[in-house]
């Protein structure tokens, strides 16, 4: 059976917004890059020319200059930009841990707001959950109403805005209410912290947590909601 790669519905923003910065980061320095291709092409032509351990060691360079220009395009060109392939990789890995709900429940991933996007979006009998990734190197902390990964700081009044601007989002007469979760992939050791209305976890409890969440929505209920939460990813693609 051939191996077939997953298509990740979750993920595309950030994807999308580190295409754009390597795109301008290589528009930016393309002298440098053109003159690194160049000085592979010209490796290249050289090589058939050069024999004995001359031609090994022009092979060997020009395999570590390949590699070179292979690495920067992944890399985007600028170390900055890695974040978000970070972030993007991060969004799959929840993707990924979501796949393990059972079929009671509903996911809808990079949906579009205002400014940037909710990152998931699950409904289920627990609820509505706004689910916010992250996915840094550097060791995470829970720490009044503030989540610091290294340098980065994120705050708890920032995602109840943010799941509440979901909440008001969805065209019900009745607005459900719509729990904020970040969900870290990366050393985290509280593991599990709820801290004013907001709840940090593990990626790797993830399922095992929504699926402990006590019911409150029935299947109708979870279908209505879902459906209106894809009604708003639909609506940013017309």
């Amino acid at each position: 059976m051939p191996f077939l790669r997953k298509r990740y519905q979750a993920g595309k923003s950030a994807l999308r917004i580190w295409k754009a910065e390597r795109k301008r980061t290589f528009r930016r320095e393309w002298r440098i890059w053109a003159g690194l291709i160049a000085f592979i092409v010209a490796l290249g032509v050289v090589l058939p020319f050069t024999h004995g351990w001359s031609q090994l060691v022009f092979a060997a360079f020009l395999g570590a200059m390949v590699m070179l220009l292979v690495v920067a395009w992944e890399m985007g060109g600028d170390v900055h930009s890695l974040s978000w392939r970070w972030g993007q990789f991060g969004e799959q890995d929840t993707e990924d841990a979501l796949d393990a709900l059972d079929g009671r429940w509903r996911m809808i991933h990079d949906v579009p707001r205002e400014r940037g996007n909710w990152d998931h979006v699950v409904v289920g009998p627990g609820g509505v959950f706004m689910l916010e990734t992250k996915a840094y190197r550097a060791a995470a902390v829970v720490k009044d109403d503030r989540l610091y990964l290294g340098r980065t700081i994120v705050n708890g009044g920032a995602l109840r805005f943010s799941a509440k601007s979901l909440s008001g989002a969805l065209p019900n007469s009745t607005s459900p209410w719509v729990q904020p979760v970040v969900v870290i992939w990366g050393e985290f050791a509280q593991h599990r912290h709820e801290e004013n209305g907001v709840t940090y976890l593990a990626g790797s409890s993830l399922s095992e947590w929504l699926s402990e969440q006590p019911a409150k929505l029935s299947a109708s209920r979870v279908e209505e909601l879902a459906r209106a939460v894809e009604r708003l990813r639909e609506a940013d693609s017309d």
